[in-house]
């Protein structure tokens, strides 16, 4: 792997010592001809490289040779750096002309020559390396090849064989997947003879044998007459392949020398007229015209023919236009151990098992281009189990020069192309996505960071020379003296990354700046660097010496200190191309900031403290991205901003003193981004925004805007207008119809927003629309508008039901039918200040209205509110209707309903919530529903709150409802059911359930007809008990709890000495529990992390044993006027790191205070609020 990265270095460095740029400053300083001749060797060594890296095995010499040219052609890429920061400076020279005399030295003949002197050195030192190493390759005899051993992907192809029967019992967790696959494969529902079923997943997850499991299933030989296995892997030759599948149907292999024809013909004998399965496993091929001219001799089988193919790459599926694509899940924690404990497993190990899982995932490196391989090697720097940002990985990729640049595209743009490259791959896994679907952060599968450390040598021992990028974590204790030990064969470092905690690593932080200056001297050719430092207010002069690292591309300093001014100290980098500074306590902009022109991406990010923006800005001319967010007190931007000519996004969220934008800001053209997000006093737009051709992405969430300029409209290439919580937002303009390319409009939360334009139904791109709103009296477009966006997914909530008459509806009945990508739906009527709909009750039937709006039946979760029919409509209620994958329902304040849907209608439920049904008294109304019947088997919520009249489950014969049995609210058995939230039920008596409950919330004095049914409660949360019995008897039972809150319970004077028993409490919340006097010195035996107390007026002292919470991290005390100092216990409280006291005069100003010394002794080393 690493030869093929090393063959496309060469290339690299041949492209960058012929580039116009380096020529011509070379031809000014006179060493072109120096630096032609190093490019002519380095010519010469790339052809060789052809046959370094086709051979199979490699001795020990070869990869030494190897290992010594990358070293040099890593100094020759510096070198080249070398020339290209000299022309930077110059820029930066002749631009800063002020400095008159700093210039003229400069440019003086004696320093020209001196740094041509220098370089004309350094190219004849590595050209005198290259050419030992170049007579070195003699002894290799390169020319010649050596005898091919079995490639890796033909030695799995031996051990690849469905004959290999698989047992029920082996394919362990992949009985879900295995039903569906099969199905698939018996269904008959296609258009075509054949059809195409895809089953991607990251190499080891287990595609083949589950392929296997299905192939050699007792339903596939009956419904099959002829079944067929190839494996694929590497080469995808239409020739071989027909080769493969008629000798495993015959046992006979075809000749080779045979034409094509002749395999045609005799596939064809063998398919024609048999409905078959072909399994085609481990696929690799992405080249459609393969694909087609392969599947022209497969078309002759009958209907319902299947082709199953298992891939790694979702770009592969796709290149088969599949019917169907399963994506294959990792185990769950139980299934894995259960493999783990499988005694097969050992044999397979000890057979050699685990090396043929480890070929199977690097056979997916193999297939990867030079740049994607460093990409993916590059990755294992990360930690196992870490959140990789997509966006700055990119970027490192970019700083270490990874991605291959071409005419036509940015090189980010170029990046993301990598980036998805290696997902489709299942190279990463755990992606998280914003609310747009857009990629926040992945992870990498902890075999694949096995693979890239082996190949990337990031798991040696120790570091040494040879070492390109590592990690270093000084938090957890490591003694800070020993780092730059740890680093001195190190000086080819690229990347660095360090993460420092003055207050947790051993030393003296004097030594600070001294042994961090002495490790960055060392570290001349660092590319990437990035700082984590939690250090006092004196540590920040170690940024200095970052200024000498004229390499540097990619900067990022998180630092946790008050600190001033720091930043002037970097303004020497110029070749910096991405600038990231998080540090709250930035006082001033960087002066000359100006200097860095080679600057792409900037992000200074939290700096509270900073007035204005300077105009210094603006000169970053190179400038693609700008990120300038909570700048609490900065009211303005540069009025020149224009000049940043290749601005693509602009992110200005959290700047809450912002009310205007310069007018010039309309004239960055190439901006495509533009986030105004909490800029909370911004009221409006500047007139000419229509010149931001390029806009895609407008974020307006949470401003003070009120109407947006009607020029909004003519952005024909804005695809996301969000407009979240614009409160003051009275209407979106009319001709809103007009941005074509619309995909995502946000307008929730715009409560002075009335209607919808009319001719939204125009917008047919839509993707995502949160909330559509029917306006009074016809005013703006109704419901017909929705009926062309059938592309809309997740979430849409309808608000204004009741200004939608039937009629209305009627004309577009089961509109929402279509939006089979809609997860989400809402449905509401707002009309709380109305007795009835305005529209007329005589007009208005909520029941037929409901009836007219059923949704896809891909709908996950659905919402009713402010519905006033006495019955819910058919599409609820109904077996004609199917919701199979409903996982969340939630009826909300509708005061006439009577009657609830057929739970079991909705097997995959996890999440109920029934809100202010004061009609509402069985929760199953059905005279017929047995007794033992399981209900909800998958329910893991269950919300009950404002139901005034709700008695018990079901309605059951004649019994009086006044009865203790009668009133339980759980006669039935929830498997799955881990919290409960039962309020304001007043007829509800009892409480009783046997599911593994995690977390119970409840108020008024419920009956729990046994707390033992409650065991394994984690989090409890009460209100509104007053009886001390109460909480007693709960705590006795109640041992594993974890968290308890307490608030508005009256009465309650002392909490129960059991509460000892609660060892694993390390949460507890006592919020206005008014007549509470005292705690239990039994609370000592807790293991409390979080302890607050509210609002008890009574409570006049802490607990002596609260000493002993030796794990409590934070303490709140607020609004209890009688304690007046705290327990000589709390100075044993070295965890502590916050103490809040608010409200208590006395304790705050007399006891907790560094000029009294009362109680101030006592407390550790916290910050106190």
């Amino acid at each position: 792997m690493a030869d093929s990265i090393l063959f496309n270095l060469a290339g690299t460095l041949i492209t960058k010592l012929g580039s116009y740029a380096l020529q011509e400053l070379g031809l000014l300083l006179g060493v072109n001809d120096e630096l032609e001749k190093l490019k002519d060797t380095v010519s010469a060594i790339e052809a060789v490289l052809l046959d370094a890296e086709e051979q199979p095995s490699k001795s020990h010499a070869l990869k030494d040779w190897l290992s010594k040219l990358k070293d040099v052609f890593y100094e020759i890429d510096d070198l080249i750096d070398e020339f290209e920061y000299e022309a930077l400076r110059r820029q930066v020279m002749t631009r800063n002309r002020t400095k008159t005399k700093q210039v003229r030295i400069f440019f003086s003949k004696s320093n020209q020559i001196a740094f041509s002197h220098k370089m004309v050195g350094k190219i004849k030192e590595i050209r005198e390396r290259l050419k030992v190493i170049n007579d070195d390759r003699t002894q290799f005899h390169l020319s010649e090849r050596v005898i091919n051993n079995p490639t890796v992907g033909n030695a799995l192809r031996n051990i690849r064989d469905p004959g290999d029967y698989i047992l029920e019992e082996e394919v362990i967790g992949r009985n879900d997947d295995k039903k569906v696959i099969i199905d698939l494969q018996l269904s008959s529902n296609t258009r075509e003879n054949i059809a195409v079923v895809a089953t991607v997943g990251m190499g080891g997850l287990g595609k083949t044998t589950l392929a296997q499991s299905v192939y050699n299933d007792k339903m596939m030989a009956k419904h099959f007459e002829l079944k067929l296995w190839v494996c694929i892997s590497e080469e995808f030759e239409v020739k071989l392949i027909i080769q493969n599948i008629i000798e495993y149907a015959t046992g006979e292999k075809p000749e080779s020398f045979l034409q094509m024809a002749l395999l045609q013909t005799k596939l064809r004998k063998l398919v024609d007229g048999k409905r078959y399965l072909l399994v085609m496993d481990d696929v690799w091929n992405e080249d459609r015209e393969k694909w087609d001219t392969l599947k022209r001799f497969l078309i002759g089988g009958t209907k319902g023919s299947k082709i199953l193919i298992t891939t790694r790459s979702h770009q592969v599926a796709n290149t088969f236009d599949p019917t169907s694509l399963h994506p294959l899940e990792e185990l769950n924690n139980n299934n894995s151990w259960l493999l783990f404990q499988d005694r097969e497993l050992y044999q397979i190990m000890e057979q050699g098992g685990l090396k043929t899982m480890l070929s199977i995932l690097k056979l997916s490196c193999n297939h990867l281009p030079p740049n994607l391989k460093q990409c993916f090697q590059y990755c294992a720097l990360f930690p196992k189990d870490f959140e990789i940002r997509k966006d700055e990985v990119i970027m490192q990729g970019m700083a270490q020069g990874f991605i291959q640049p071409n005419d036509k595209d940015k090189l980010v743009d170029i990046g993301e192309d990598y980036f998805m490259e290696l997902l489709s791959k299942s190279f990463f896994q755990d992606v998280k996505k914003d609310a747009l679907g857009d990629i926040i952060t992945c992870k990498m599968h902890d075999l694949m960071h096995d693979i890239a450390c082996s190949e990337n040598d990031m798991n040696a021992p120790t570091l040494n020379k040879r070492t390109r990028h590592v990690s270093l974590d000084l938090t957890s204790g490591e003694e800070l003296e020993k780092l730059p030990k740890k680093l001195y064969e190190t000086r080819n470092l690229r990347t660095c990354f360090l993460q420092y905690d003055l207050y947790n690593s051993i030393g003296s932080d004097n030594n600070f700046n001294k042994i961090f200056s002495s490790v960055f001297y060392n570290l001349l050719r660092l590319r990437t660097l990035g700082l984590q430092l939690i250090i006092d207010n004196q540590s920040v002069k170690l940024l200095k010496c970052i200024n000498n690292l004229k390499h540097l591309r990619y900067l990022k300093i998180e630092i946790i200190t008050y600190t001033k001014f720091f930043l002037n100290s970097i303004s020497g980098l110029y070749n910096l191309e991405v600038l990231i500074v998080r540090c709250t306590g930035l006082k001033e902009f960087p002066r000359d900031i100006k200097n860095l022109t080679n600057l792409k991406h900037l992000e200074l990010i939290g700096n509270p403290n900073i007035e204005f923006f300077p105009n210094s800005i603006i000169e970053l001319n190179n400038l693609e991205r700008l990120f300038l967010r909570g700048y609490n007190k900065v009211k303005e931007l540069p009025q020149d901003i224009q000049n940043l000519i290749h601005l693509q996004r602009l992110d200005l969220g959290r700047n809450s003193n912002i009310e205007f934008l310069p007018d010039s800001i309309t004239e960055l053209y190439e901006l495509k981004t533009l986030i105004l997000e909490e800029c909370t006093k911004l009221k409006e737009l500047p007139r000419d925004v229509q010149n931001l051709i390029n806009l895609r992405h407008l974020d307006l969430s949470n401003t003070a805007i009120e109407f947006l300029p009607s020029s909004i409209t003519q952005l024909k290439n804005l695809e996301t207008l969000l407009l979240y919580l614009c409160d003051k937002l009275k209407e979106l303009p009319e001709d809103t119809r007009n941005l074509i390319n619309l995909r995502h409009l946000s307008i929730c939360g715009c409560k002075a927003l009335t209607h919808m334009p009319k001719g939204l139904g125009e917008l047919t791109h839509l993707q995502r629309l949160d909330v559509f709103m029917l306006g009074k009296d016809n005013n703006g477009g109704g419901l017909r508008e929705l009926d062309g966006l059938n592309k809309l997914s997740g979430l849409l909530k309808i608000e204004g039901l009741q200004f939608c008459s039937t009629v209305d509806l009627q004309t577009n009945a089961k509109f929402l039918q279509r939006k089979s990508g809609l997860q989400y739906l809402q449905l509401e009527w707002n009309d709380d200040s109305f007795n009835e709909p305005t529209i007329g009750a005589s007009d208005y039937d909520y029941e037929r209205v409901l009836e007219c709006l059923p949704p896809h039946s891909n709908l996950q979760q659905i919402c009713i509110r402010g519905y006033k029919g006495v019955k819910l409509c058919n599409w609820l209620s109904s077996t004609s209707y199917s919701f199979g994958g409903m996982i969340h329902m939630e009826f909300s304040s509708c005061e006439r309903l009577r009657h609830l849907p057929q739970f079991d209608l909705f097997p995959n439920l996890k999440v109920l919530c029934l809100h202010d049904l004061p009609s509402i008294e069985y929760i199953v109304g059905n005279h017929n529903y047995p007794c033992s019947s399981t209900f909800f088997p998958s329910l893991e919520t269950f919300i009950i709150s404002d139901m005034p009249n709700l008695k018990r489950w079901w309605r059951k014969g004649q019994t009086s409802t006044k009865s203790a049995q009668n009133r339980v609210l759980f006669p039935v058995v929830f498997p799955c059911l881990s919290e409960l939230i039962i309020w304001k039920c007043p007829l509800l008596a009892s409480v009783t359930c046997d599911a593994p409950m995690k977390s119970l919330e409840i108020n008024d004095e419920f009956d729990v007809v046994s707390w033992k049914s409650f065991q394994s409660l984690s989090i409890l949360l009460i209100s509104s008990v007053s009886q001390w019995e109460f909480l007693s008897n709960c705590l006795q039972h109640v041992t594993t709890l974890q968290q308890l809150d307490t608030k508005d319970c009256p009465n309650l004077t002392s909490l129960p000495e059991s509460i000892g028993n609660l060892t694993s409490l390390s949460k507890l919340l006592l919020v206005h529990c008014p007549d509470l006097i005292s705690l239990p010195e039994s609370i000592g035996n807790t293991s409390l992390s979080k302890l607050r107390i509210s609002n008890c007026p009574d409570l006049s002292s802490l607990p002596e044993s609260m000493g002993n919470l030796t794990s409590l991290t934070e303490l709140e005390i607020s609004c209890c006027p009688k304690i007046t100092s705290l327990p000589e216990g709390i100075r044993h409280l070295y965890c502590l790191q916050s103490l809040k006291i608010i409200c208590s005069p006395i304790l705050l100003n007399e006891r907790c205070n560094e000029e009294t010394e009362e109680d101030w002794p006592k407390i550790p080393n916290v910050n106190i609020y």
